[in-house]
């Protein structure tokens, strides 16, 4: 399944995600990074076409996924708002052009 990018130029107040964002279930909780990464080159996640998806109470680890593009003349800082206090943590992954993953952990 192709993952389409999603351009932050022209820069808005805030972006959907809806048909952007895919989503995999790790009903076990175990999987590393790695093994998502491997996942999704093997094409099991799934898009999200619901705007707020709701999974509701679970011990499941959920992973997304989404490519953005800034075609904008200049670097821009932008905010990942998720509007679920209920949830435990928060990780966050990143490749700029090729550069290492990023990771910053929140929660």
């Amino acid at each position: 399944m192709r993952l389409y990018a999603l351009d932050l130029f022209p820069i808005r107040e805030s972006y959907g995600l809806q048909g952007e964002l895919q989503m995999l279930e790790d009903p076990s909780g175990n999987m590393d990074f790695q093994s998502v990464q491997s996942a999704a080159r093997e094409g099991e996640f799934q898009v999200l076409e619901h705007t707020n998806p709701n999974f509701g109470f679970s011990s499941s680890v959920f992973w997304f996924r989404l490519v953005l593009t800034n075609n904008g003349p200049r670097t821009e800082s932008f905010f990942l708002y998720i509007n679920n206090p209920f949830l435990e943590r928060v990780e966050f992954y990143a490749r700029t052009n090729g550069q290492p993953v990023q990771h910053r952990l929140a929660g």
